[in-house]
Order: structure tokens, then sequence, then C-alpha cells
């Protein structure tokens, strides 16, 4: 969990820097929420794409 909990530490840490600097503390909360909103499906899939990947290369002198 712990090598999750980075990855998803330093997409976060990359959003809020791509971000200029917030007038307030509501427009940054704004865009984490945006920011998790659109992020959820995408890494879903990625992670999805990736075990598909990682599943392929290890069976696929087996079959």
């Amino acid at each position: 969990m712990e090598t999750y909990s980075k990855a998803m530490d330093d997409v976060a840490g990359l959003d809020i820097a791509a971000t200029t600097a917030p007038e307030s503390t509501d427009t940054l909360i704004l865009t984490a929420a945006v920011g998790l909103h659109m992020h959820s499906q995408l890494l879903l899939k990625l992670l999805a794409l990736a075990q598909a990947s990682h599943a392929i290369r290890r069976y696929e002198h087996g079959a």
C-alpha cells in the first residue's frame, strides 16, 4: 500500500503545483475536488490496463 500511497501523493502534488497560486483556500479546494473526480476514473482505467499487461506478460509463455 505504501507504493500506491506514494503514487497518489505524486499525482496530487503535480495537480496542485500545476494550478496557479489560488486567490483563496476555496479555489484550492475546488481544484483538488475537480482533480479527484477527473483522475479517479482515469487512474482506475490505467490500473486496469497495467494489470492486464502484467497478466499477459506473466502468462504469455505458459499458454
